[in-house]
């Protein structure tokens, strides 16, 4: 059940336990809703930056570095945007980036389908997210081999000629010059 639903279902449960209280059952139940959804949220965030924590704080049976932060990133790999094509729609772009492990053990990137994590930034300076298709894939995050370079292609809802750079935890990588025109290789 996604995150909404959950919240809705307890906040409906919670306007009905509430039903049989004295006063405005109306108020009373606006009240209830707005409180279990903000608890609900607080509970979530919780829940996801322990999860992050245990991830990162937890050894990993192929001792990967767990990265999730722009410095971290910077401490272990080296990022470049290799090209940008259009995608399967014109009025998309996908970009292939070079992701360069600069560490001895595995490098596992985290939190890339978060919200802001990763966006494609185009020529007037307006910000596009990744597309959620690629969120969903991200989920588990993606592991570079030690001291390897690995090939990753993200897909963003802007037009590729357009491109002009990509933020990746807050760190801008800019386009080449003609990588916006040159086809990803296969």
């Amino acid at each position: 059940m996604s995150g909404r639903r959950w919240t809705l279902w307890a906040a409906v449960l919670a306007a009905m336990l509430l039903g049989g209280c004295k006063g405005d059952t109306k108020e009373n139940a606006k009240d209830a809703a707005e409180e279990a959804t903000r608890f609900l949220k607080v509970a979530g965030d919780g829940i996801a930056e322990g999860i992050e924590k245990s991830r990162k704080e937890t050894p990993s049976a192929d001792g990967a570095a767990v990265v999730s932060t722009h410095e971290e990133l910077a401490r272990y790999a080296g990022l470049s945007v290799l090209a940008v094509r259009a995608g399967s729609d014109p009025k998309t772009a996908a970009v292939e980036l070079a992701v360069h492990n600069r560490h001895t053990a595995p490098l596992r990137l985290i939190g890339l389908e978060k919200t802001g994590a990763v966006v494609l930034v185009d020529t007037d300076g307006f910000s596009t997210p990744l597309d959620k298709r690629d969120c969903l894939e991200l989920l588990g995050g993606i592991t570079i081999l030690p001291s390897a370079k690995q090939k990753l292609t993200l897909r963003f809802g802007a037009p590729a000629s357009k491109a002009a750079a990509v933020m990746i935890f807050g760190n801008r990588y800019p386009v080449p010059r003609g990588a916006a025109s040159r086809p990803a290789k296969p």
